[in-house]
């Protein structure tokens, strides 16, 4: 039977998901989403109503998460809130944008610097 109380919140929906998806993933996946949950469920997004969320309530949502966690941590968290959506809202589809992971700033040896390595080894043994 399909859930037509497009009147639920986010937070409602995503307890929903988790509990339609219990049967089929695995227990620590379940945990991950709980956790997940947990912390949606504190922030503004998680009382609004499925049926007025936007795709700019969504991207709202990431980027204000995206000053506190990484950007995987807010692709999980999409991962639950569009799937939850969707349950009420199939054809529910945001486009979200990401911060960019920043880029390590990698020190490469250059030869001398190697074999100096290499000589304190030798040297050691």
């Amino acid at each position: 039977k399909r859930h037509e109380d497009v009147g639920s919140t986010l937070a409602e929906e995503i307890d929903r998901y988790i509990s339609l998806k219990t049967a089929v993933l695995k227990p620590s996946t379940i945990r991950s989403y709980i956790l997940s949950a947990g912390k949606i469920k504190a922030e503004e997004i998680a009382s609004m109503p499925v049926k007025t969320i936007t795709s700019t309530d969504v991207q709202a949502y990431v980027s204000k998460k995206c000053l506190t966690a990484t950007p995987k941590t807010a692709k999980n968290h999409v991962g639950i809130i569009v799937p939850a959506i969707q349950l009420t809202r199939p054809d529910f589809s945001p486009k979200v944008t990401y911060k960019q992971p920043d880029k390590e700033d990698l020190y490469c040896p250059n030869n001398e610097e190697i074999q100096k390595l290499i000589d304190s080894c030798e040297t050691n043994e």
